[in-house]
């Protein structure tokens, strides 16, 4: 009770719904292993927008969704990417040395998300 008013949370999921179409000039992505700290550190912050479950015992009992499982999750919809040319590199010794990598490039390419589906 605050203030005579009782408040509740019902622990409602975000939902996201997008219908997004989206074109670039260049598009460049990294990763690797020494990635991963930060990624742990995205992945706390994945967790501090996903709800509580419901029942915390069975909670304990299964394993935790990933970043990418949960994005999933929230976002619904469309989305589609169009670049002239895209990069990827695969870092393999620090973020600051991006030019230590394996690198794919790709030109006039087109990235699709539907609903949990993805394609190239």
């Amino acid at each position: 009770d605050l203030c005579g008013v009782a408040i509740s949370f019902t622990g409602i999921p975000t939902k996201i719904y997008v219908d997004m179409n989206l074109t670039t000039s260049i598009l460049e992505l990294n990763y690797g292993q020494c990635m991963l700290p930060h990624m742990v550190m995205f992945n706390k912050v994945v967790e501090r927008l996903t709800p509580p479950p419901s029942d915390p015992l069975a909670a304990r009992l299964q394993p935790k969704l990933g970043w990418w499982d949960n994005v999933r999750y929230w976002v619904h919809g469309r989305a589609n990417l169009t670049t002239d040319v895209l990069i990827f590199r695969h870092l393999l010794d620090n973020v600051e040395n991006h030019g230590w990598s394996v690198m794919v490039r790709s030109e006039s390419t087109r990235l699709m998300y539907s609903t949990s589906t993805f394609s190239i």
